[in-house]
C-alpha cells in the first residue's frame, strides 16, 4: 500500500493540470476562431497545424487520466470532441462546448471499516475540491471578457449584409436620380 500512498504525490498535481488545461484549450479554440475572423484562412495555417497537434496530445492525457483509478473518485475530466474544431467555418464556434472539470462534492460519509489498513492519504484535497467546485459556475469567460465576441459580435456573413444594403441604397438614390432627369 505504500505505492499507493507514494503515487498520490505524484499524481495529485495533475488535478490542477487537468482543470488548467480545460481553461486554456477553451480560451486557444475562442482565441484561433477570433484570428480566423480577423485573418486569411493561409496565413493561420501553422497555428492550426499546432494547435491539431496538441489537441491530439490533449485528447489523449484526458483519456488516460480517466483510465487511472485515482482520479475516478476525485475528479471528472471533460471529454473533448473527436476531432478539432473547423476554424475555417465561423459557424463551427456555435458548437464549442466549453470541457468543464467536475470535482465531486465528498460531503457524503463513505463507511469505513476500523482496520487501519489503508493509509492516510498525504495530501487532502477536500477543502481545495470543494471550493473550486463553488467557484466553478461564477467564473466569467475570460476570453470573452478580454476580447468580446468575435468581429465584435458580428461573423462574416453580417459585415456582407450590411456592405449590401449599403449598395443597395446607393443604387435606389442613383435610379432616383436617373428617373428624375
Amino acid at each position: 500500500m505504500t505505492t499507493l500512498t507514494s503515487s498520490q504525490c505524484r499524481l495529485a498535481p495533475l488535478i490542477q493540470v487537468i482543470q488548467d488545461c480545460s481553461h486554456l484549450y477553451h480560451f486557444a479554440v475562442k482565441l484561433l476562431f477570433k484570428l480566423h475572423a480577423c485573418l486569411p484562412a493561409d496565413t493561420l495555417q501553422g497555428h492550426r497545424d499546432r494547435f491539431h497537434d496538441q489537441f491530439h496530445k490533449l485528447k489523449n492525457f484526458f483519456n488516460r487520466a480517466k483510465e487511472m483509478i485515482y482520479f475516478k473518485r476525485l475528479i471528472q475530466i471533460p471529454k473533448l470532441p473527436e476531432s478539432p474544431p473547423n476554424f475555417l467555418h465561423a459557424a463551427s464556434l456555435a458548437k464549442h462546448v466549453k470541457p468543464v472539470v467536475v470535482i465531486p462534492n465528498e460531503d457524503e460519509p463513505e463507511m469505513q471499516d476500523d482496520d487501519d489498513d489503508e493509509p492516510e492519504p498525504l495530501i487532502e484535497v477536500d477543502n481545495v475540491t470543494t471550493s473550486s467546485v463553488q467557484a466553478q459556475p461564477q467564473q466569467v469567460d475570460i476570453f470573452d471578457q478580454t476580447f468580446g465576441p468575435p468581429n465584435g459580435g458580428f461573423d462574416d456573413r453580417d459585415l456582407q449584409i450590411e456592405t449590401l444594403k449599403r449598395e443597395l441604397e446607393l443604387l435606389r438614390a442613383e435610379l432616383e436620380r436617373v428617373k428624375a432627369e
